[in-house]
């Protein structure tokens, strides 16, 4: 989380890469063309369910010649996302969240 409230998830990538990103009900995925995830521990997902933002699990999912960076959340978002090039020649794919506030649970009476 951010210090006004926002949140992101990122992926660091070897090069630049083209990005086409794909918005279902709870799920964005950006497809990562030419892309291959060598490690398999960069297959986990990464879970924040107990944290306040929007994102409850994001992951790296191979898929033929591509890989998919899913991301689910919990509430209806509008994210965005940039693909920032690096003085090295890799890349930095960024998805920006807005502020979100977990709901407060209320005891039971």
């Amino acid at each position: 989380m951010l210090p006004d409230g926002s949140s992101r998830v990122f992926v660091q990538l070897s090069k630049v890469v083209r990005v086409e990103e794909r918005r279902t009900l709870g799920t964005f995925t950006y497809v990562l063309k030419g892309v291959q995830i060598p490690h398999p521990n960069n297959r986990h997902a990464l879970v924040t369910v107990h944290f306040d933002t929007p994102v409850t699990r994001a992951r790296l999912v191979p898929h033929g010649a591509e890989a998919h960076f899913v991301v689910e959340v919990r509430s209806p978002v509008v994210p965005t996302w940039k693909l920032t090039p690096q003085h090295d020649g890799m890349a930095l794919l960024e998805v920006l969240f807005p502020p979100f506030k977990l709901p407060t649970e209320t005891p039971a009476p």
